[in-house]
């Protein structure tokens, strides 16, 4: 029997007299900060031992073509991500008597299919660079992002369990013909815009309208239809893909990769996961920066303003967010920002709306390991492909 919205989060709402909340929160930061953080050593330490060399070269004393040496890794890399996951996903939501995020067969479904997109990219970018050098690893990168871009919608429900809810109703004064309603398993889904620049979709999950009520939903509404309207998410598109795109680039040129060997792929892998950690550490703050600045938008808006506050504090519990945060933790690690910061009512710099997210959504199709390593969708399939987000 599934347990209440209200009933899973209820321990959260100690958020601000007690303990419960930013003790989960704090122990998935925890276990993100270690998976993350084993990726990317062992990416560096690959590097440097020359990993890439000595996979070849079993792959071949074994009989197989070179070819396979990416499935195998793949392999590694389910067999390294699945403690992580059990943990974040199945035996840390139960020690906060919190439901589950997923099950074993849901969690494994979704590692698998996982598997093979990130198999299917590197073989892609591997053939690419042996056909057409530097060139045709960008070409093919940018093309396989694209891709993922005008699809990802449909490969979250592929890893997940989301469903479209079709000819769902409720009484809203919003035009809803952009938008998708879908059901999800794990409650910290939050929907978001999917789809290429101009064909846009939002997602919306059904299960929030009990913790948002009507009104709650229509000011998300909202907020997405003007986040599209103004540009917001193409800018945060682009900087992502610029990210990803470039730390293709560089990858390919740092370890020769136009060579067109197996070793030098293997190698270009490690190498971006190392430049997306980077990213990891870069982007948070656009994308925290781009809350900021629609926050105030939304707080100018006469139906929106009278219920703000309490609309942030139930959208923070819903994706498992946090009443406050010391400041250089939140600034290395948290794309979303806290509640008590984005009540100040700050007007921040440049800004990019989810880059941060999407430059981990891009990375499955360009080399990198990090897209489900971090602390909000670590172990919950649900989240690999569409983190929370604003």
């Amino acid at each position: 029997m599934d347990v209440p919205v209200s009933e899973i989060n209820k321990n959260m709402t100690e958020e601000t007299t007690g303990r419960v909340a930013s003790t989960y929160a704090s122990s998935r930061l925890k276990l993100g900060m270690f998976t993350v953080g084993l990726l990317t050593v062992s990416s560096a330490a690959a590097l440097w031992f020359g990993a890439g060399s000595h996979i070849t070269r079993l792959i071949s004393s074994l009989g197989l073509p070179d070819i396979m040496v990416f499935p195998a890794v793949a392999l590694i890399y389910l067999l390294v991500m699945a403690p992580c996951d059990v943990f974040g996903g199945m035996l840390l939501p139960r020690k906060f008597r919190k439901k589950p995020h997923t099950t074993l067969l849901k969690y494994l479904k979704g590692g698998i299919i996982h598997a093979c997109l990130i198999t299917a990219a590197w073989v892609s970018i591997h053939l690419a660079g042996e056909a057409a050098g530097l060139l045709g690893i960008a070409i093919v990168g940018f093309t396989l992002c694209l891709v993922a871009l005008a699809t990802q919608d449909h490969l979250a429900r592929l890893i997940g369990s989301q469903k479209e809810i079709k000819n769902f109703n409720i009484d809203l004064k919003s035009t809803t013909e952009q938008v998708s309603w879908i059901q999800a398993g794990d409650t910290a889904f939050s929907g978001s815009t999917v789809g290429i620049p101009g064909a846009e979709k939002i997602l919306i999950p059904t299960s929030w309208i009990n913790e948002l009520g009507t009104e709650g939903i229509e000011a998300l509404l909202r907020r997405r239809q003007s986040i599209i309207k103004k540009g917001w998410r193409n800018r945060g598109v682009m900087v992502s893909l610029v990210w990803i795109i470039s730390s293709l680039i560089l990858s390919a040129i740092m370890v020769g990769v136009p060579d067109g060997s197996t070793t030098s792929t293997l190698n270009l892998i490690f190498c971006s996961t190392i430049l997306h950690f980077i990213g990891l550490l870069v982007l948070p703050t656009p994308t925290r920066n781009m809350t900021y600045t629609i926050d105030q938008d939304m707080k100018m808006t006469l139906e929106n303003s009278a219920i703000f506050e309490s609309w942030i504090n139930n959208f923070s519990r819903l994706t498992d967010g946090e009443e406050s945060r010391s400041p250089w933790i939140e600034r290395i690690f948290h794309p979303l920002p806290s509640v008590s910061n984005r009540l100040s009512g700050k007007t921040p710099p440049f800004a990019a709306w989810n880059a941060t997210r999407m430059m981990l959504f891009f990375s499955i199709f360009s080399g990198g390991l990090l897209s489900r390593a971090v602390h909000c969708n670590v172990g919950r399939p649900d989240l690999w492909i569409i983190a929370p987000t604003d």
